[in-house]
Formats: C-alpha cells, sequence, structure tokens
C-alpha cells in the first residue's frame, strides 16, 4: 500500500493499468498486450478473475500476440491488417469446424511454414560459388 507507483514492476504495472481499467464500469474496455512483464500463472489467473467479473454487458477488446492462452477465454476473433478488419469468427464456429485459433490466424494472414527458410536460402543464394 505504500509502494511508490514507479517501483513497481513492469507486470505490476500492466496489473495496475488492468485493474484501473476495469473499475471504470465501461461497456467496452480496450486492452493492448496488458499482460506484458507478467508470467503464465499472473496472465492465467488474470483471464478467470476477467470472466467472473464482467458484467454481460461489457466487451472486452484484448490485442494480444499471446493467441493459445486466450483461445479458451474469448468468445470472437477479429483479425487486423493494415487497420482493415481480414478476419471474423466466433470461437463456436472455430470449435464446431475443428479448428484452432492459431490455425484460423495462420490461414487469414496466408502463413508459408517454409517462409524462414525460403528467406534464408534468397540470403545465402551465390554463396556457394565463392
Amino acid at each position: 500500500m505504500k509502494k511508490s507507483l514507479r517501483s513497481f514492476s513492469t507486470g505490476q504495472k500492466n496489473q495496475f493499468e488492468v485493474i484501473l481499467s476495469l473499475c471504470q464500469g465501461a461497456d467496452y474496455i480496450l486492452m493492448d498486450e496488458p499482460f506484458a512483464g507478467n508470467d503464465v500463472f499472473n496472465r492465467e489467473d488474470f483471464y478467470k478473475v476477467l470472466l467472473g467479473i464482467l458484467e454481460p454487458t461489457e466487451t472486452v477488446v484484448l490485442a494480444t500476440h499471446l493467441l493459445e492462452e486466450v483461445e479458451h477465454f474469448i468468445s470472437r476473433a477479429v483479425l487486423l491488417r493494415q487497420g482493415k478488419i481480414v478476419g471474423d469468427t466466433s470461437a463456436l464456429t472455430l470449435s464446431e469446424n475443428g479448428r484452432s485459433l492459431m490455425d484460423y490466424v495462420k490461414e487469414t494472414y496466408h502463413y508459408r511454414p517454409d517462409r524462414v527458410i525460403r528467406a534464408l536460402d534468397d540470403l545465402t543464394e551465390g554463396e556457394e560459388e565463392l
């Protein structure tokens, strides 16, 4: 209680910001990577608490790269590219089709699993001749 906010770790500061945002009673709560600096246990606890305290009229818009972690806590996924919606699906639709969120993201963004190998090959092309 007597600790200065400046002395908080990055994870503690992020937790504090999340708590403040949830205390506002807004219909829409926007969070951009709210878990930076938190370990996996703190993040999982946060998801559980969040689901337990949200009112039916409240919506959390969460931007994150931690897809595997949030997959079981979300009801909808909206994917953006350069400010435009390029994908929009529900967790129920993914489940009914036997697909994971990561599969959906990879398909939507046209992920190529060989992209790193191809880039390395392009970079090293011609070096063998030296």
